[in-house]
């Protein structure tokens, strides 16, 4: 019942997690309640790699999770220079308000490109960043294979509660995040991404509890 109950209301705070300021605290909580589900059913299986395994899947995911930011933020100064039609000072500009929107600040570092009032050619521009350009493209590859070592690792944990339990929907959900990973560069990926904490949520909410017992402790 533990086991259900913590995994349950932890994958749903998840989904809390868009909340702006409260959501991080709400996802933090969600993930704790998890690592307690995971623990419950790793001491009762007696399978220690269950939780070993998560453990080592959500620290991955935390790093990833941090090393995002500066990402997030290449993107958009990125975004502004490749898609240059205007002035330098207007691009510059730009991505000074993206950063305001990202962060929420009232102020930026003092850096001349974004504070000095003179238009720079835009090809000069262009070719002053291109190195960061693709050095933020190597960074993507980069997290984005880390993700999918960490996200197998977790699909390993569904299915072995998949085993344990006898609840197949568990393997389904770990397909589900590893493919939504798989594909994450492409529509689809983002889709499958966002189904996949569903059916974790159901197969929490499905599994019955008698049965559970019975499969573990016989």
């Amino acid at each position: 019942k533990k086991f259900k109950n913590y995994g349950l209301i932890g994958t749903g705070l998840l989904f809390l997690g868009v909340i702006p300021y409260l959501g991080v605290i709400l996802s933090l909580a969600g993930f704790v309640l998890l690592l307690i589900s995971f623990h419950t059913i790793s001491k009762i299986s007696g399978n220690k790699k269950i939780f070993k395994y998560v453990l080592f899947s959500y620290l991955i995911g935390i790093i990833t999770s941090i090393l995002i930011i500066p990402l997030i933020l290449g993107g958009l100064l990125g975004l502004n220079i490749l898609s240059l039609s205007q002035e330098s000072s207007e691009v510059i500009s730009n991505f000074r308000k993206d950063l305001q929107n990202f962060y929420n600040l009232t102020t930026t570092p003092q850096n001349y490109f974004f504070y000095n009032k003179t238009n720079i050619p835009t090809s000069e521009v262009k070719e002053f960043f291109k190195p960061f350009i693709f050095a933020f493209i190597g960074f993507a590859i980069f997290i984005w294979i880390v993700g999918i070592i960490a996200i197998s690792i977790y699909r390993k944990v569904l299915y072995m509660l998949a085993d344990y339990t006898k609840h197949n929907l568990f393997r389904t959900t770990g397909n589900l995040y590893f493919w939504g990973l798989i594909l994450l560069p492409l529509l689809v990926g983002i889709i499958v991404s966002i189904i996949a904490p569903i059916y974790q949520l159901l197969s929490f909410y499905e599994l019955d509890e008698e049965k559970l017992e019975k499969n573990i402790l016989g």
